[in-house]
């Protein structure tokens, strides 16, 4: 909808009231799509570059709520959506992987603010979590970190790793694997087509580990973990010592590896190898942000946004949470979505610049 131009302040950030009303609506069920621009003097002009829009299942027509996290697959041509409503009580009416194609967004982006998703999983990803898209050699494969019940059944309590090749029309798995000892895992990242990085927002299972050593002493428990799906062995830590390490990304140009921390306000940049491992032990870089970051997505160098930043500089997006403690009270039905805030910001590795969306 029409949200006005109110433009908030914030030493020398300039965020958009529209561009924070729109990320609010990821907390129910609606998708953001923003069309580049030729400038990001547009975005800092209040130009709607970002719009909201709610999707409903295709067949059912239910909405699709709490939408989790995207991956681009089939060349850019396809998004794909993991989602689930946390306050749905019967597991298989909770959500799953969806998929949209450029058309379908194109569609709506001209005419109309609703659309269908089609879902692509199976009743065994109800509760899917952070996903990422790897394509190589012919093959495209989808991460998808697995926390519903029956994967926690088939391994003592812990979710699961799945791993699934998408041929165009459906998802098949190829691996799984058991996330003991991690219980909370958060955002994937996938190396190849047979390993992946993840984070672990909250080191420990029990409430006390996690409701008091975490979340009221704010004790440094959350980590990075690297894992081999083909291996018997665990996840390993790779780094650690983070309050709530929510987003992760790979920057294979300046190999490097992005965490954002929710709760420090921070995304800290650590030098690293192809892969991932062996990451530095203190950061290279470290962004201080204005809102609690949450999602990190590279922009390739070349892209209008990031040719804005410096020439030939490759961009990071950064969508994150105005309150966290107001985003916890949503979740647990004490609030409503209206008026959490959100932020979108782009930054410059090379810089340090941050320009908000």
């Amino acid at each position: 909808g029409n949200y006005g131009r109110r433009v908030l302040m914030n030493d020398y950030r300039i965020v958009s009231w529209d561009a924070m009303k729109a990320i609010a609506h990821l907390a129910i069920a609606s998708i953001i799509a923003c069309y580049p621009t030729s400038s990001v003097s547009q975005f800092l002009d209040h130009q709607k570059v970002c719009r909201v829009y709610q999707l409903t299942e295709t067949g059912s027509g239910r909405p699709i709520s709490g939408p989790e996290d995207v991956a681009v697959g089939d060349g850019g041509a396809t998004l794909f959506i993991s989602a689930f409503d946390r306050t749905e009580e019967t597991e298989t009416a909770a959500g799953g992987i969806y998929k949209l194609t450029n058309a379908d967004i194109d569609e709506f982006w001209g005419r109309q603010r609703t659309n269908s998703a089609i879902r692509v999983s199976g009743p065994e990803l109800a509760r899917p979590h952070g996903i990422d898209m790897i394509a190589s050699e012919g093959q495209q494969t989808l991460m998808v970190i697995n926390r519903s019940e029956s994967a926690q059944r088939r391994n003592g309590g812990f979710p699961e790793l799945n791993a699934f090749r998408w041929d165009g029309d459906r998802l098949r798995k190829q691996a799984s694997k058991s996330l003991q000892p991690v219980c909370f895992p958060n955002d994937v990242i996938a190396v190849d087509h047979g390993s992946a990085l993840l984070t672990n927002d909250h080191g420990g299972c029990s409430w006390f580990e996690t409701a008091i050593l975490q979340d009221f002493l704010a004790l440094p428990r959350s980590a990075v973990f690297s894992l081999d799906l083909s291996s018997k062995a665990a996840p390993d830590v790779i780094k650690d010592g983070f309050l709530f390490a929510n987003g992760v990304m790979l920057d294979p140009l300046s190999s490097s590896l992005w965490v954002s921390d929710t709760r420090r306000s921070t995304v800290s940049v650590f030098s690293t190898d192809h892969a991932g491992e062996a990451p530095s032990d203190g950061p290279k870089q470290q962004f201080e942000l204005a809102f609690a970051p949450d999602n990190l997505s590279r922009v390739e160098p070349g892209h209008s946004i990031a040719r804005e930043l410096s020439p030939g500089a490759s961009g990071v997006l950064v969508t994150g949470h105005h309150s966290t403690f107001n985003l916890f009270l949503h979740f647990k039905g004490m609030r409503d979505a209206a008026g959490l805030g959100g932020y979108v910001s782009l930054l410059n590795p090379r810089s340090g610049r941050q320009v908000p969306l």
